[in-house]
């Protein structure tokens, strides 16, 4: 065939696949998000512009309107005293809204007096939808047979349609089943700086680093214990803080739930709190603040607990989660573990315990096993090996730190175990000396130049997991001193 028109031909074949991928493939994706858009009943409004919902009810003229309105990036229902709403609630109701669909047009231009069987001469209720940029109206008559849907109107001239009545779910709620019952309703990972005052010792704060420190090669990826953020000590020490305890600080809070909310009349004296707790999140020009206050005498484990901005009592049981809730100090939020990186931004493992060693290079499937060269044939007992040394070591944390450098014992460790990144960057080097008199085992970490105590010696696990590469029960190996790898 003339090379020349081959050529032309691939060309040719070349342009139909890409017509047939943009037309067909990505082409058919666009035109089904742009129907489902137009299917909706606000096309151009999304959850995130909503900035307050207004509910009428005319068949309650005495009544109050629902008014819930946003402060920064909390819910609040007004009234003669405002009122914290249930965070998850405005949520997924602000979602079902701006995704709200016409399940189908019941009239295109009804007569006046045929709005009567829909209950639309009269709209029973009247919703009204705010954003920066204006107001959407839905009016809202009578359910359809079957219960499921409202007949409704998005003006006073448009047509009849019928929409699942799915979010009237919460809308419907009495005000008090609305309020936040949780003292802390804040998405753990969104608060970037907390301040917890105990009721004795210093003011700890906490800011979590800014994502911009990141590099472009961690970004996105987990730490050692599984999260992704960073946080640091700012008072009354500097140093790293452990996230996972920060988190778990914050997701306990968040979990209790109100018993009950004191009402205006009740009085409490918040003057000499247990604790007052300050967090701040994006958006907010003031902090999401709890005061824990005197207890409750009626039954152990209850207190007051004053939560502000919208300010609200709240009654908590804290059984059993007082020493988790209360009286931290800034020693219980470090982080002690001595390796700071994320598992998959290891790519090479080099351990030399006593003569032996372990060499083990990331693949796709696992890990390419190079020492020790009598390693097992079965795949999943090597990967499962090297990851539990990966992951013992990364789980290390230290109990106390030496005052005056290195004991003499480190310069010749019983076992010494290096970390790479792909580019063959040193991650980490961990130096396991000597049993302690007093307990435990020296340890450094050559990348950060501390020296620490362990409570407890890891080589034991570390063999076990070296004789499970080898095929052999885990059992006692001879562990003579030996250098760190070669780089």
């Amino acid at each position: 065939m003339n090379p020349r028109g081959t050529f032309f031909m691939l060309l040719l074949l070349a342009g139909l696949g890409a017509f047939w991928y943009f037309h067909d493939v990505q082409g058919a994706q666009v035109r089904e998000e742009a129907r489902e858009k137009e299917e909706r009943l606000f096309p151009d409004l999304e959850a995130g512009q909503l900035q307050s919902l207004r509910l009428v009810d005319s068949k309650d003229p005495d009544g109050p309107p629902l008014l819930v309105e946003k402060e920064g990036t909390r819910w609040v229902i007004r009234g003669e005293r405002d009122l914290l709403a249930s965070q998850d609630d405005l949520s997924s109701l602000t979602e079902q809204l701006a995704n709200l669909r016409r399940a189908s047009v019941i009239a295109e231009a009804p007569a006046e007096q045929d709005l009567v069987q829909y209950g639309l001469d009269k709209p029973r209720r009247r919703l009204e939808l705010g954003t920066s940029q204006g107001q959407r109206t839905l009016l809202l008559g009578d359910r359809t047979p079957d219960d499921r849907s409202f007949y409704a109107r998005t003006s006073q001239t448009g047509p009849v349609l019928e929409v699942d009545s799915v979010f009237m779910t919460i809308l419907e709620k009495p005000v008090q089943d609305l309020r936040e019952k949780s003292p802390l309703p804040l998405e753990p990972s969104s608060v970037e700086r907390l301040v917890i005052k105990p009721e004795q010792g210093p003011e700890i704060v906490l800011v979590k680093e800014a994502s911009k420190e990141t590099s472009k090669e961690t970004e996105g990826e987990t730490s050692a214990l599984g999260l992704s953020e960073r946080w640091r000590l700012e008072a009354p020490i500097q140093a790293q803080a452990d996230p996972r305890k920060v988190s778990e600080f914050l997701w306990s809070w968040r979990s209790l739930a109100a018993g009950r909310f004191l009402g205006p009349s009740e009085k409490t004296d918040f003057s000499k709190p247990v604790m007052t707790l300050e967090a701040w999140t994006p958006g907010d020009s003031s902090p999401l603040k709890l005061e824990v206050g005197p207890r409750v005498q009626v039954k152990p484990g209850l207190v007051y607990v004053r939560r502000s901005n919208p300010q609200e009592v709240l009654v908590l049981d804290l059984v059993e989660r007082e020493e988790q809730l209360l009286g931290h100090t800034a020693e219980d939020f470090e982080d002690r573990h001595l390796l700071a990186f994320a598992e998959d931004q290891v790519d090479r493992i080099e351990v030399a315990l006593g003569q032996e060693k372990i060499q083990a290079r990331r693949i796709r499937a696992g890990w390419d096993v190079r020492e020790p060269a009598d390693a097992v044939k079965d795949e999943s007992v090597r990967n499962s090996a090297v990851s539990d040394v990966l992951f013992e070591a990364l789980d290390l944390q230290w109990t106390s730190r030496t005052a005056n450098g290195a004991p003499d014992s480190l310069a010749a460790p019983r076992a010494t175990l290096r970390f790479l990144d792909k580019t063959g960057e040193v991650l980490g080097t961990l130096l396991i000396g000597p049993p302690r008199a007093e307990g435990g085992v020296w340890v450094a970490n050559q990348s950060s130049g501390p020296v620490f105590a362990l409570e407890e010696d890891p080589l034991e696990k570390m063999r076990a997991s070296l004789q499970r590469l080898k095929g052999s029960s885990p059992g006692a190996s001879a562990s003579p001193t030996g250098p760190p790898p070669e780089p």
